[in-house]
């Protein structure tokens, strides 16, 4: 980019979004956007379950963000051709299915029954929704 400081992550977050407004992009603000959702889904649902602080219900919620995210990135890059809007998706949808994981090994060591089953039952919604990305 051959730009640093504030110029460098006007440009970054501008990139990320596809490019300015004028452009046709999301701009700055859709990178932003991208980066946080992505991030903060992912980060919300793994971290959640090691730690055990997140309801099974919350952790569905933040798969669907997840689920929507990777629709929208991808939509979005076929039809402006941006391949990072593409990769973007693709780093979406691994999460979701690295979530889909976590939680089948999570209801599999869960002690209480209840939590198993809850645990199970956001296994399923999260397993239905790598599903539709497949297809």
């Amino acid at each position: 980019m051959g730009l640093s400081g504030a110029a460098a992550a006007a440009a970054g977050l501008a990139a990320v979004g596809d490019g300015s407004l004028a452009a046709g992009g999301l701009g700055m603000a859709g990178g932003t956007a991208i980066i946080m959702a992505a991030g903060g889904a992912f980060g919300a649902g793994l971290g959640a379950l090691v730690g055990g602080g997140m309801t099974p219900e919350r952790i569905e919620v933040e798969a669907i963000k997840l689920f929507a995210l990777a629709r929208a990135l991808s939509a979005h890059g076929s039809m402006t051709g941006a391949t990072q809007l593409h990769e973007l998706a693709g780093d979406a949808r691994r999460a979701l299915r690295a979530l889909h994981g976590a939680l089948d090994d999570a209801a599999d060591n869960a002690t209480a029954g209840e939590r198993a089953s809850e645990l199970r039952d956001a296994e399923a919604v999260v397993g239905r929704l790598c599903a539709r990305l497949r297809a």
